[in-house]
């Protein structure tokens, strides 16, 4: 995909949806996918973002998103994060390779 512009709204609505997803990861201690299945719905509703439906981020998250959870690769970078002291709660970002 080619970089999105600044100011565009595609990449707003997916910080809007990022930084709803964070605050509730955070506000749920021991939450699970489950758990936090309606205020992640609720937080893509917020930003604007396609919850339901092929191209929604549900379906990314189902299938898509465990995909990646579960490849080598995803691993090879959990596991170079867990090595570091700073870092030692989820949410994980990477941006580039590299965790935010």
């Amino acid at each position: 995909p080619r970089p999105s512009a600044a100011d565009s709204e595609a990449l707003h609505n997916g910080i809007e949806f990022m930084a709803c997803h964070m605050r509730e990861v955070q506000a749920q201690d021991g939450a699970t996918i489950s758990s936090l299945a309606p205020a992640v719905q609720a937080c893509a509703q917020e930003a604007g973002l396609r919850w339901s439906g092929f191209d929604g981020l549900n379906a990314c998250a189902q299938d898509e998103g465990f995909r990646i959870q579960q490849s080598e690769d995803f691993a090879a970078r959990m596991n170079w994060v867990y090595q570091q002291p700073h870092w030692s709660n989820a949410p994980f970002i990477f941006l580039y390779g590299r965790p935010l």
